[in-house]
């Protein structure tokens, strides 16, 4: 049995020595720095397996660490500190799946910490359900955003001696454990708002405080207080859904909706003159600011709820008024509130897809080839936007033809290094969904067709295939319709002229990936026939010399899924002996 532990119990490494990491899956580290054992590594006698302050998994050689016994406190700082850099890298460049589960590490490793105090054991037992909080790592969030925010939300001004906390009886809380029935979910949500009211944070970081404060009191208040804070805690562990009259009377619904009526008023006088009041542009760009703020940070029932009143006009009217303004720096502040939009609602998605938006965005991003900065945010809602696969308008072509993907890949190819091309590729991956297998009506084919070289482009495919990365998933709009990366390889594949963008040593990677896919995945399993399907179309577009190298284990895979596996799978067996078939000198 695993002991409870103690201060100073807890396990720390620090380095003795430099040591810098040449070999992949090492760290390099100064003299003095920290790190803490990765729960799944393997302590071999030279190398552990260890995380490092800025939360990144890597091996250490053993004999460079000395391992100390620390206090409490100081292994809440360093993973604490660990969990805000893991957090601040995500939000930069991504959560891959190894990211993810770092940071879910960390997150269990505090919360066990946190855990280990010493309680009774009846409150132990009664709590072990109760104790963490879903989505902890939101607080880091919250910190990230208000650094980056040029104004506070709403939210933030609001005085002390502004808000109204229940008067008398009705603020009355009774902790008598024989009767809890004042403890409502509603009366839960109404205190979740007013700690957001008063800190800023956000409705779910909020939510999180409320948890530990009450966590706080089962220690400090007697035991006959427990069941209330039980039930408490308990109403906080589900999701609350307050009722239309609750959720209207938020200070959050009474600031979105005072803002949209100022952008209405804004939109319609631009629609008036055809010159500017100049002196308005802080105003309106203190509202859209506070708009986004709103949105990212509110519960997101009260952000629907606003909007689906008006059944989502204010959405169409922000379009319109993004059309008329001529001035960038609102534009750009726009173009943020429809990205923070986007992840509210499909039905919001939907209405920017068959706005003016896209062709609009479109035609302010080859305005700007130039400027690179102010490519990067209309691509990423342009991605958005065109990531759930449905259909757009034809007319968008109009805009958003051959020459708009020609003006991406070339972005692509001169920014080789940059965080630019990563989404632009992006971009590329959502609108390619527009666009069934095989079309001719794929703009995307067609302007590769029409490129000499997409050696950049072709490279950062093949890595995120490597990484069995989907940029699309990254975006925090709605569930994509497929692998973005997968499809884009299935239509690059299919036709001679774009395949022949993939040099032969490119072909033999992409190879070695497919066979190792097929060979790794089980029967069944929807990704193993598409990459059947991707090599299908390999093996029929390039040349033999790209895949001799592994053609042995093509044979045995193939053979297997066709006379071994059981019960057989027949799409599977059906795409194999496609290839057998058409290829019957290599496949005999």
């Amino acid at each position: 049995m695993q002991k409870t532990k103690k201060e100073g119990d807890f396990e720390m490494l620090e380095a003795m020595y430099d040591f810098t990491g040449t070999i992949a899956h090492t760290l390099s580290f100064k003299r003095g720095d920290n790190f803490i054992f990765h729960s799944a590594s393997n302590l071999k006698r030279n190398w552990w397996s260890v995380i490092d302050s800025l939360g990144k998994i890597g091996y250490i050689p053993s004999n460079y660490v000395s391992i100390n016994k620390v206090s409490k406190g100081k292994m809440l700082e360093f993973i604490t500190y660990a969990i805000e850099e893991l957090d601040n890298e995500i939000l930069k460049v991504g959560g891959t799946e190894k990211r993810l589960d770092v940071m879910r590490e960390l997150n269990l490793k505090k919360q066990e910490i946190l855990d280990s105090k010493q309680k009774t054991n009846s409150i132990k037992d009664k709590h072990a359900g109760t104790r963490q909080l879903k989505n902890s790592t939101t607080l880091n969030e919250d910190l990230v955003k208000k650094t980056e925010d040029q104004n506070p939300p709403l939210a933030m001004r609001v005085s002390v001696s502004e808000t109204k906390f229940p008067d008398g009886k009705s603020a009355e809380i009774n902790l008598d454990g024989k009767n809890t029935s004042n403890i409502t979910p509603h009366s839960a949500y109404l205190l979740i708002q007013q700690v957001r009211n008063q800190t800023g944070l956000s409705f779910e970081g909020s939510r999180i405080a409320v948890g530990v404060v009450a966590e706080g009191f089962l220690e400090l208040l007697p035991s006959n207080c427990v069941p209330s804070l039980e039930s408490f805690l308990e109403l906080l562990q589900n999701e609350i859904i307050p009722t239309s009259a609750i959720i209207d009377d938020t200070q959050d619904a009474q600031n979105l909706c005072q803002i949209l009526t100022h952008l209405t008023n804004a939109r319609g006088d631009a629609q008036q003159r055809s010159w500017h009041l100049w002196d308005d542009e802080a105003t309106i760009k203190k509202n859209i600011t506070q708009l986004s703020s709103i949105l990212s940070n509110a519960d997101p029932m009260i952000s629907k709820r606003v909007f689906k009143k008006n059944n989502f006009d204010d959405v169409l009217m922000l379009v319109d008024y993004y059309q008329m303004e001529d001035r960038s720096s609102i534009r750009q502040l726009l173009v943020q509130a429809f990205a923070v939009m986007c992840t509210l609602d499909k039905v919001i998605i939907n209405l920017l897809l068959n706005s003016v938006l896209p062709m609009e965005l479109g035609r302010e991003m080859q305005s700007n080839f130039a400027s690179r900065c102010k490519l990067s945010k209309p691509a990423l809602l342009l991605a958005m936007i065109f990531s759930t696969g449905e259909a757009m308008p034809i007319t968008h072509l109009d805009q958003l033809g051959v020459d708009f993907v020609k003006m991406i890949l070339e972005v692509i190819e001169l920014e080789r290094g940059s965080e630019i091309a990563d989404k632009m590729l992006t971009l590329i991956l959502s609108y390619n969904l527009q666009f069934k297998h095989k079309s001719s009506a794929n703009v995307i084919i067609q302007a590769l067709q029409e490129v000499t070289c997409a050696k950049t482009f072709s490279e950062k495919v093949l890595l995120l295939i490597n990484r069995e990365e989907d940029p699309l998933a990254k975006l925090k709009a709605h569930e994509c319709p497929c692998h973005s990366v997968l499809k884009l390889l299935k239509d690059l594949f299919s036709n001679t002229a774009t395949a022949d963008l993939f040099y032969t040593n490119d072909v033999k990677v992409l190879i070695d990936i497919v066979v190792r896919q097929i060979t790794d995945l089980p029967p069944n399993n929807k990704k193993r026939t598409e990459y059947l399907e991707l090599c299908k179309l390999i093996l029929y577009c390039c040349d033999s010399l790209a895949f001799e190298h592994r053609l042995s284990e093509l044979k045995n895979v193939f053979y297997h899924i066709l006379k071994d596996e059981v019960p057989p799978v027949e799409k599977d067996k059906s795409i194999v002996l496609e290839i057998t078939e058409a290829l019957p000198k290599i496949f005999e």
